[in-house]
């Protein structure tokens, strides 16, 4: 339709039924007037929820960064904790296996009710040949392994001379019958 067809009629030509009267136009104007408020009022929210929302994500980036930083503080510290660890265990094995320099363990020797272990210890000194003295032994008891075998001694000593004195005449406890005294041979291992 071109714009001469549209103004081809005089005011007086249009029909009151399809020309709106000026209560009507108003009445228009006035609906698109508060639709175009509202939809204003909700640009104005939106952007407030927009900016509150960005607000947020950048401090908590933040605090994600710092998080971030703090975790990797806390695996370097970890990291040197379990490094320190690690060299106290073996510390602590070393002055283990320090110790147990002085141990012997005695094998095969039947046990008795109300035995005494220490004199038990100075009989296979004395049938061997070994220059083992009361002081020379800090502690004997025998260890909590029972497996239908009698259970094994320990010994500490409270020097290593001692010890190698009873642990390298071992061999001769082959050759030694305890009969006598009721035992059976044993055998000497270090530990």
């Amino acid at each position: 339709m071109a714009e001469s067809d549209v103004f081809s009629e005089s005011p007086e030509e249009l029909n009151s039924q399809e020309c709106p009267s000026l209560q009507q136009m108003w009445t228009t104007l006035k609906r698109i007037e508060d639709n175009t408020s509202k939809l204003l009022e909700e640009n104005k929210n939106l952007r407030a929820g927009l900016e509150f929302s960005q607000t947020e994500i950048k401090e908590l980036k933040e605090s994600n960064k710092k998080l971030m930083t703090r975790i990797q503080a806390l695996e370097k510290q970890e990291s040197l904790t379990n490094k320190k660890l690690q060299d106290l265990e073996e510390k602590c094995d070393d002055i283990e296996q320090y110790s147990r320099k002085f141990n012997l363990e005695i094998h095969g020797i039947t046990e008795e009710e109300n035995e005494d272990v220490g004199q038990i210890i100075f009989q296979v000194a004395t049938k061997i040949d070994a220059d083992v003295r009361e002081e020379d032994i800090d502690i004997c008891h025998r260890l909590n392994k029972k497996e239908g075998k009698p259970r094994p001694i320990i010994v500490k000593f409270n020097n290593y001379d001692a010890k190698y004195e009873l642990y390298s005449k071992r061999l001769r406890l082959r050759k030694i019958d305890f009969m006598d005294s009721g035992r059976k041979g044993s055998l000497l291992t270090r530990t």
